[in-house]
């Protein structure tokens, strides 16, 4: 059975000493960006009702993550109510199967070497009750006061923190909500104990629903780490 450890609160309080991570993200179809909390860009999974025809991705010139390793955190209080222990598994273990499954090697442009990946389940991170939403900035404090404490697995080169939202926590990129605006998104920053690449998921509309946005924010994740790779 799949072991949930918990983060203490104290977490949501520690100063960030970081600089942004900029993704170049040239050319890159309008759809698929948004403007974060310090002005620079993230590739975003863009909500059902916006999405045009999907474009194949391009090569840019960037990195991709060539053998990732998924560190899976889930963000609020809500994760420990019996009503939400069950949802909670079957994303962990939906994020597990992605990694080896046939779905993911159809993502990936053809013939590029991404290996399967791991997954790490680093546990529940708690809020306060009166918590509703968190922005972009709010989640790097978090991961900054994690890695200080020691809670989270320092970053590697290939090393990806998937940040699953509650329900009833709401993401936010420079203000704008999740839902109207985007599904999932993935970024970087750079932390003193190294770049850390991360992607963020709201609970959505249902299970299923959540697990689709995952799974295209990984890949993208996996793909365009610096936002100037395969997009």
């Amino acid at each position: 059975m799949t072991s949930f450890p918990k983060f203490p609160l104290l977490f949501l309080a520690l100063p960030l000493a970081a600089q942004a991570a900029r993704m170049p993200l040239q050319d890159a179809p309008a759809h698929r960006v948004l403007v974060d909390d310090d002005d620079g860009k993230v590739e975003i999974i863009p909500s059902a009702s916006s999405v045009p025809p999907e474009a194949v991705r391009k090569f840019h010139g960037g990195a991709v993550l060539a053998s990732p390793r998924i560190y899976t955190i889930y963000y609020g209080s809500a994760w420990s109510s019996p009503q939400h222990a069950g949802p909670m598994r079957r994303m962990n273990d939906g994020v597990t199967a992605f990694g080896v499954s046939e779905r993911f090697a159809a993502l990936k442009p053809q013939g590029l070497e991404v290996f399967s990946f791991p997954v790490v389940n680093e546990g529940i991170a708690p809020t306060l009750p009166s918590a509703t939403s968190v922005s972009d900035l709010g989640l790097q404090h978090f991961l900054h006061g994690a890695l200080r404490q020691g809670r989270l697995h320092p970053p590697t080169g290939d090393s990806l923190v998937v940040i699953f939202l509650s329900p009833g926590i709401r993401s936010t990129l420079n203000g704008k909500p999740d839902g109207p605006a985007f599904q999932a998104y993935h970024s970087a920053y750079h932390d003193e104990a190294g770049l850390m690449r991360y992607v963020v998921v709201p609970f959505g509309a249902s299970e299923e629903s959540t697990r689709n946005a995952a799974e295209q924010a990984i890949t993208a994740a996996i793909l365009n780490p610096d936002g100037d790779g395969w997009y």
